[in-house]
């Protein structure tokens, strides 16, 4: 007999969150790097869909709820989240460039 797979974790995340990423996508577009901006992010997702836990590096707990806080960097990104088991929800709490990134901003 076999078991049913786990469904994905479901995402959340604060509107801020998904404005800075809408904002960087435009930037890779303009570079000629918006495939691989979306390739980055479809791996983030993928992975933080079917296994936080098993993907990111454990740094802390939350301290209201006791989920467990991990990071991990991808490609272009990099991506700080809770896992609410329990639910099956995770929680970003951020996204940045990684180091030298060509998306990062000119300084004015």
């Amino acid at each position: 007999m076999s078991s049913d797979p786990s469904p994905p974790f479901r995402l959340s995340y604060p509107g801020p969150v998904h404005q800075q990423l809408r904002r960087w996508a435009e930037r890779a577009a303009s570079l000629g790097l918006g495939e691989e901006f979306l390739e980055t992010l479809r791996v983030h997702v993928r992975n933080l869909q079917s296994d936080p836990e098993a993907w990111g590096d454990p740094i802390s707990h939350l301290p209201f709820r006791g989920s467990p806080v991990f990071h991990r960097g991808h490609a272009m990104l990099f991506v700080t989240y809770a896992v609410d088991l329990e639910n099956r929800v995770v929680f970003i709490r951020g996204f940045r460039l990684m180091p030298n990134s060509p998306l990062e901003e000119p300084a004015s």
